[in-house]
């Protein structure tokens, strides 16, 4: 099907949950009245609620129309070929693979929240040339579990280089503790983590910096503890790959990637170390609760000699819940891909990383209420 005979602009691949009308929202408040889009699921009930929602709450918008999961993987192929960009929020199972391949086949860029470092690998080992060649540009990672810290990351090491023309050696993420915010995100992380497995290329040996009792002491973000999840540090390590092409351009040659929780007081760290006896979390509450929002910080470390080098300092906030920031991710990503036509050209295509949107894909997070500043400190 040739470009001009595509019948929707962006299609939406949904899952039984809220993620679905999260998005449905954000596409009727950020993208053109105009739009031609379709909504696919299984249950031709739910989706005829969700969009007499969306009616309800935006008459003056052009509904989506519905279209129902084909049962195989010609049906797919054919039903993704309508579409411009797709956006899905497909889980684990064979459907994601069917909905990613299809496009990876035929030149119809994708944008998923999907991080599981596993299923990545193997995507990107079968699709990313295929990809390539096609032309499809396929994001994956582009939600609240990865996006900030591949994102943070590209914008402190941007700073640097902007600012004082230098490379990074590491960057240093503090994410909040999941104890204190239930928006944050779990702590789980099961099997052997390599944190090259989504490169082409591996990089240096890498170490957490932390003492034996796992708790780091940074000079800019503080008392830092260990982190469990690692999904986060491969995707990073993707963009350093892809960015940098391997002459150090953006990141530095010697660039890596870590990962911390927050520790905002020496009872968080003493209750890290020795258990509940040290007294009740205080933390951050999460949005339902009224109270603050998402907050996230990643620092910059120059490749230089000395006790001191040079830092920038990047972070990102945000009013809502994770699933509000994963919905505003995937809208403001499918737009970037809309009107961004030097960004296409110059991607390409291949199963890429959220930081390969670039600096345009940040200044447009500013409309939904996302907000990242880099300074140097």
């Amino acid at each position: 099907m040739k470009k001009s005979e595509k019948i929707y602009d962006l299609v939406l691949f949904e899952t039984e949950g809220q993620g679905a009308s999260l998005v449905t929202e954000y596409v009727c408040k950020h993208m053109s009245e105009n739009l031609r889009w379709a909504i696919v699921g299984t249950q031709i009930e739910q989706l005829e609620s969700l969009i007499e929602g969306m009616k309800e709450s935006y008459p003056d918008r052009k509904a989506p129309a519905i279209e129902l999961f084909p049962k195989d993987a010609e049906k797919v192929m054919a039903l993704v070929t309508k579409a411009n960009v797709v956006i899905s929020l497909l889980g684990p199972d064979k459907c994601r693979e069917l909905v990613l391949e299809a496009c990876a086949r035929n030149g119809v860029h994708c944008i998923t929240p999907s991080f599981q470092t596993p299923w990545l690998a193997e995507m990107i080992k079968q699709y990313h040339d295929i990809a390539k060649e096609s032309g499809a540009i396929i994001i994956v990672g582009l939600g609240a579990e990865t996006a900030p810290q591949d994102l943070l990351a590209f914008t402190s090491v941007t700073e640097l280089r902007k600012k004082l023309k230098l490379s990074t050696r590491e960057v240093i993420c503090a994410r909040p503790d999941p104890s204190h915010a239930r928006h944050a995100g779990s702590e789980e992380h099961k099997g052997k983590h390599d944190p090259w497995i989504l490169c082409p290329s591996r990089g240096r040996s890498i170490s957490n910096g932390t003492n034996c009792f796992g708790v780091r002491k940074e000079l800019t973000l503080g008392h830092l503890s260990a982190s469990k999840r690692h999904c986060a540090q491969a995707l990073v390590h993707r963009s350093w790959v892809l960015l940098d092409g391997g002459n150090g351009e953006v990141y530095g040659q010697r660039f890596c990637f870590n990962e911390f929780l927050e520790t905002r007081s020496s009872t968080d760290m003493m209750r890290k170390l020795f258990g509940k006896c040290c007294g009740t979390p205080r933390g951050r509450l999460s949005p339902e609760n009224g109270t603050v929002g998402i907050s996230m910080r990643a620092v910059a470390i120059a490749d230089q000699e000395g006790p001191y080098p040079d830092r920038a300092l990047s972070e990102l906030t945000y009013s809502g819940t994770s699933e509000q920031l994963t919905a505003a991710f995937l809208v403001q990503g499918a737009s970037t891909l809309f009107h961004e036509k030097h960004l296409r050209e110059k991607l390409g295509g291949g199963i890429l990383t959220p930081a390969m949107l670039g600096m345009s894909f940040v200044e447009r997070l500013q409309e939904a209420g996302i907000e990242i500043e880099s300074m140097l400190t």
